[in-house]
């Protein structure tokens, strides 16, 4: 059975967009907690537990992210200079004033170095350290240019951040989500059994846990994961920050069938709609993936930014749930465009089937 699972968030969280996805097919309704707060996390899940919503967390998990750089969506050139606070043991919302850019560290410590290269977002962005002016401060040249928002993936080329998989606000949800009934946890940046082990003793007995792989540690442990976990969540966003675009098929696909070879529900999330966050309709390509995908038997889809803060949350899930519909009619594709392939013979029936009416 088929299941699709929409992110909470600023466009989505009035009772008629979460009723109004529901209705159109939202199974699961993620509460993502790297981009929320306490605040947040009590307003959304009081939002969805009184319209008696299905609720999934998903946690921060450790790693350096962004803090509202002062270039906010703007790109930066190479050759320009970019002051960089490092906020260590911290998933904080706040800006170091005196600094471009503010790197939260769910760590206490974490040693970055002149001539480190650090990958900023994922759109080019490589800052290179020139100077440590202080044990938090780094002055830093680019050396390829690009673009960053706040609360956006940061790492330090081959130096890998190693540290406890949750952070406390990680550990303060899990708590809330055993205190509140919610049984279904995604969980961020999986490296190995043990901690699916760890989630499952934090949590309520029958919660099941999601482990999401989107990280090198992972796909060279997918085997353990997919053995021990309830689930298995392939990000495709993050494994492309440590290996190359051309490889995230070849993982996608060995993932997919490793879990429907042991029999273990298996998602897939990010750029599943990306173009729909601001514009009406996908592209060819995002609409050809969401056929791949289901050809491929996945369990389900796991739609991020497209409902949590795109400009139309309800048609993004409306369109998946139109494709899915579509794969579901057919068992043949050519016989199938045969039949409904509009002819020079008019009929409209077969148009409005054609036109997703």
């Amino acid at each position: 059975m088929f299941n699709l699972i929409v992110t909470v968030g600023p466009s989505s969280i009035s009772k008629d967009c979460l009723l109004a996805l529901y209705e159109n097919g939202a199974d699961c309704f993620r509460i993502n907690l790297s981009h929320s707060n306490e605040d947040l996390l009590s307003q959304y899940y009081g939002r969805l537990s009184e319209l008696k919503l299905p609720i999934a967390l998903d946690t921060e998990g450790a790693q350096l992210r962004t803090v509202d750089p002062l270039f906010d969506g703007s790109t930066v050139d190479v050759g320009q200079l970019v002051q960089v606070y490092l906020d260590f043991g911290s998933t904080a919302n706040a800006r170091f004033n005196q600094a471009d850019l503010t790197i939260a560290s769910p760590i206490s410590e974490f040693l970055i170095e002149p001539d480190d290269k650090i990958r900023v977002d994922s759109n080019g962005l490589i800052l290179q350290v020139t100077h440590k002016l202080d044990d938090n401060l780094l002055e830093t040249t680019v050396i390829s240019a690009g673009s960053a928002g706040k609360r956006k993936a940061v790492d330090v080329l081959d130096k890998p951040l190693e540290s406890n998989m949750l952070t406390l606000f990680d550990e303060y949800a899990l708590q809330f989500a055993k205190d509140n009934s919610i049984t279904t946890i995604f969980s961020s940046f999986t490296s190995n059994s043990r901690e699916i082990v760890d989630i499952h003793k934090r949590c309520a007995k029958g919660t099941k846990i999601i482990a999401k792989i989107e990280s090198i540690a992972g796909l060279i442990n997918m085997e353990e994961i997919v053995n021990c976990a309830d689930g298995v969540l392939i990000d495709r966003g993050d494994p492309s920050r440590e290996i190359s675009l051309k490889f995230i098929p070849l993982a996608q696909e060995a993932v997919i069938n490793y879990c429907n070879k042991e029999s273990v529900p298996v998602y897939v999330a990010t750029n599943i709609l990306e173009t729909m966050i601001k514009e009406n309709l996908p592209t060819r390509a995002e609409v050809c993936d969401i056929y791949s995908l289901l050809k491929m038997d996945v369990t389900g889809l796991v739609l991020a930014a497209e409902t949590a803060i795109g400009h139309n949350p309800i048609g993004v899930t409306q369109m998946v749930k139109s494709i899915q519909n579509l794969y579901n009619l057919q068992s043949n594709s050519l016989t199938f465009l045969h039949q409904y392939v509009p002819t020079s013979k008019f009929d409209s029936s077969i148009l409005g089937v054609w036109m997703g009416r």
